[in-house]
């Protein structure tokens, strides 16, 4: 029996690792899945690298109104090694209802996060617009230069000829990740003439089917 089970593993061996002359192996073919796995994390969306960035922010209009930012709220579902992002519609939201039956310290983890979008461009990449995610707290910091205690630090607010960039910087990784924003003094043009994104159109809720399902798969490991 023990030689039968050798000589079925060395076969079972062969047929994963073999291919054909010429073929492209695993190796090649995992970076691709990879390299599209991270393009679905990132979605249509610029997140901030590690380093320093420095971007302008582009008001948009919407139903005849002017904004900067649009509120979003997003759930972060760790499943085994991968991470499951979903949009979360806020009002009846199953897994939002399964984080209010929990006590304190379990639902903390299952409530979404807030972020914004905004249009941008960053500088150094004029090329073209971009839709970038902003941390609640660099959202914050750039209030308080464009309408708060701060603002005499940003005169031109975003004025398209007299308006001011700002400089982030990103720090750490995962749950240490820090931001740190100031407003660059010195005003300037935005220097590119693009139409910025209707963001309110831009904004898409996970399906109830998905939502429904993770909340089920959570509900579990809490029973």
């Amino acid at each position: 029996m023990a030689k039968k089970k050798k000589a079925k593993s060395k076969a079972t061996k062969k047929k994963a690792t073999g291919r054909k002359s010429g073929g492209r192996s695993w190796r090649d073919t995992i970076k691709e899945d990879y390299a599209k796995k991270q393009e679905r994390s990132r979605g249509d969306y610029w997140n901030f690298p590690d380093g320093q960035s420095t971007i302008r922010l582009l008001p948009f209009t919407h139903e005849g109104d002017e904004h900067v930012f649009v509120e979003t709220f997003t759930h972060r579902i760790e499943e085994g090694d991968a991470t499951r992002m979903l949009s979360c519609p806020q009002a009846e939201c199953p897994i939002c209802e399964l984080a209010e039956s929990l006590e304190e310290d379990a639902a903390r983890g299952l409530r979404p996060r807030r972020r914004y979008l905004a249009n941008v461009i960053v500088r150094g990449h004029p090329d073209e617009l971009k839709i970038a995610r902003i941390p609640v707290t660099v959202h914050d910091r750039m209030l308080d230069y464009l309408e708060g205690d701060e603002s005499e630090f940003c005169p031109g607010g975003l004025d398209p000829k007299k308006g001011h960039d700002f400089r982030i910087s990103r720090t750490g990784k995962g749950l240490r990740t820090e931001y740190a924003c100031i407003v660059v003094k010195r005003p300037c043009p935005v220097g590119l003439e693009v139409k910025p994104v209707d963001l309110f159109d831009r904004i898409g809720y996970a399906k109830e089917e998905a939502l429904r399902e993770a909340a089920d798969k959570l509900s579990k490991l809490y029973e």
